[in-house]
């Protein structure tokens, strides 16, 4: 179901990521919340250079990638949304990219995600939200 959904909304939008969003830098961090199997993760990574860091993070690992088809670039880790994110991950992101998230939370611990995805960016970073 997420790789259909990924696939059909890909199509409709026409990019992976915003066309406004700058991705020229050969260093760029992405940092994917709620990666589910990974598929935007991969696929953004093959359209930018081996020099970029990928991460997907999610609760669970159940939908992880097996190990030996990550790209040397592209890491997956365990991470709640809903709880602060590790020191070694705040601001250190140029683009955080949420999707498909909305039917999880209520009101009040959205506000509560958006402050600890928030965290992770670099001055000047962005925030994708497809839902």
């Amino acid at each position: 179901r997420l790789d259909e959904q990924h696939l059909f909304t890909t199509k409709i939008l026409g990019f992976l990521i915003h066309p406004n969003i700058p991705i020229t830098s050969p260093t760029l961090k992405v940092a994917d919340i709620g990666t589910g199997t990974g598929i935007w993760l991969l696929d953004v990574a093959k359209s930018l250079p081996s020099t970029c860091q990928l991460t997907g993070f999610d609760i669970t690992s159940s939908a992880f990638p097996p190990t030996q088809t990550w790209p040397p670039n592209v890491s997956f880790k365990i991470q709640d949304m809903f709880l602060p994110f590790p020191a070694s991950e705040i601001g250190t992101y140029d683009l955080v990219a949420v999707r498909f998230v909305s039917s999880a939370a209520t009101r009040a611990e959205w506000a509560r995600a958006i402050e600890n995805l928030k965290t992770l960016l670099k001055p000047g970073g962005w925030l994708q939200w497809i839902d």
